[in-house]
């Protein structure tokens, strides 16, 4: 497969565990989509929301610029 369809694969993946509350995959599935291709911010965010929902208010915020300096969008700003 091409990157990006790895991409988009692991991004989607991690959504769904994350919307059914499985962070530990929600995390690795994410974690794939950086290293699949990482020029977007959608994983980042991700990221981010999973170090919210565990506590981890710094982990957020260092992943919140991480995807404001690839996108500034209002997501990203908003977290940070």
């Amino acid at each position: 497969m091409d990157n990006h369809l790895d991409y988009e694969i692991n991004k989607e993946l991690g959504e769904c565990y994350l919307f059914m509350g499985d962070l530990d995959k929600a995390e690795t599935y994410y974690r794939k989509a950086v290293s699949s291709d990482g020029v977007h911010s959608a994983p980042y965010l991700g990221l981010a929301t999973v170090a919210i929902q565990r506590g981890d208010v710094d982990a957020a915020l260092t992943l919140y610029r991480k995807a404001s300096s690839i996108e500034a969008c209002d997501k990203s700003l908003t977290g940070i």
